[in-house]
């Protein structure tokens, strides 16, 4: 498959580990590529680059050698991820007491995945305190000059390789997949279940979404359920706290204040008017 440009994307794999190594060997850096794990399409199309979702650092490999402090590296990934999202590079400090520089590269503006370049020394107290940590961890400032200009350009390929059209596929297969989902269940169904049906984190469920429909989740729940409730009111004589309460509507107050922001009306005065109109 190619880009636009013409350009095949193992071409680009090829030249994002070319890149990666010549960091590695040339300037001393260790240099690895995360993907976030709410993007499990990323790490199908991410095969070949696997190899680098790992920090080599010796030190780094004893700490995840305890199964307990391996799964907290994990769940720092979305932490991290956070991080990019407000800021695209920063330095800090890991929680076994590595300082690292963090570059984010991203997918129509979400954070999709991160270069860490790791192995710094810094105050915090290490996971270990032995000569392992000594010798593994460089006693030195993190050379965040160098970084800022050698960085991007391996992050700029990594978003090149991420925006095949099967990207771009996925986001609107996706999007269409949700939207059925809606209709079927906008009553009474949150964001936190969209995510998890999905395999997405709600970060990217809700951006995804705003982005190709234009609404928030919830501004579109609420069309289909004040057109749910306008059903109900002409069609039958419930009252308006049933239709409110059918419609998927738990506060009464909110479901006025929404249908008539939509309407221009209340449901009253609405069902009214279509009654009027009927005879």
């Amino acid at each position: 498959m190619k880009t636009e440009s013409g350009i095949k994307i193992g071409e680009i794999t090829e030249m994002i580990c070319a890149y990666t190594e010549y960091l590695k060997n040339e300037h001393n850096l260790l240099v690895s590529i995360h993907f976030a794990q709410r993007y499990p399409y990323l790490f199908e199309r991410a095969k070949a680059l696997l190899k680098y979702n790992t920090h080599t650092n010796p030190y780094c490999f004893k700490v995840k050698s305890d199964r307990a402090r391996h799964k907290k590296c994990i769940r720092c990934q979305e932490a991290v991820l956070k991080k990019c999202a407000a800021k695209r590079c920063y330095t800090g400090v890991c929680h076994a007491g590595v300082a690292e520089y963090v570059h984010g590269f991203f997918c129509d503006g979400i954070p999709v995945g991160f270069v860490s370049v790791s192995g710094y020394k810094s105050d915090k107290k290490p996971y270990c305190t032995d000569d392992f940590y000594i010798r593994n961890i460089k006693d030195k400032e993190i050379p965040t000059e160098l970084l800022n200009t050698v960085v991007p350009p391996l992050c700029m390929m990594l978003e090149r390789f991420i925006g095949f059209k099967e990207c771009e596929n996925t986001y609107k297969d996706v999007y269409y997949d949700v939207l059925d989902f809606l209709r079927e269940r906008h009553s009474y169904v949150s964001v936190d279940e969209i995510a998890k049906k999905f395999n997405f984190s709600k970060s990217y469920i809700s951006h995804m979404f705003k982005k190709k429909s234009g609404r928030t989740l919830k501004e579109y729940c609420n069309i289909l359920k004040i057109n749910d409730a306008k059903v109900l009111l002409e069609s039958s004589d419930m009252s308006v706290t049933e239709a409110a309460q059918m419609s998927g509507f738990n506060n009464f107050s909110y479901f006025i204040k929404v249908f008539k922001s939509m309407t221009g009306m209340t449901p009253l005065k609405w069902r009214a008017q279509c009654r009027d109109k009927a005879r």
